[in-house]
């Protein structure tokens, strides 16, 4: 026991030396390091991009469809001409 005594005060202020250095590294990194960033900041140069092309390709979409419809309209005006519609009262049942 008496052996046991001097070796835990030579390891006491090594002990504190150590700790004492790993409190001080960790607050020098805390202080030292750049504040967080709490939000990003918009890049509105990208998004005003990213609507313009999203617009361009609906624009395309609408085009399409608006011709198809017509197509629709023409052919239904051509076989409504070609089929002459009856004249006079409709048949008996």
């Amino acid at each position: 026991m008496i052996d046991s005594a001097p070796k835990n005060r030579s390891r006491t202020p090594f002990l504190l030396g150590a700790a004492t250095t790993l409190l001080g590294i960790l607050l020098w990194s805390q202080l030292s390091a750049p504040a967080p960033a709490y939000a990003q900041l918009p890049d509105s140069a990208a998004q005003r991009n990213e609507m313009v092309q999203e617009l361009r390709v609906m624009s395309g979409r609408l085009a399409e469809i608006t011709g198809l419809l017509r197509e629709i309209r023409d052919d239904a005006r051509q076989k409504g001409a070609a089929k002459p519609e009856p004249k006079g009262p409709p048949p008996p049942r």
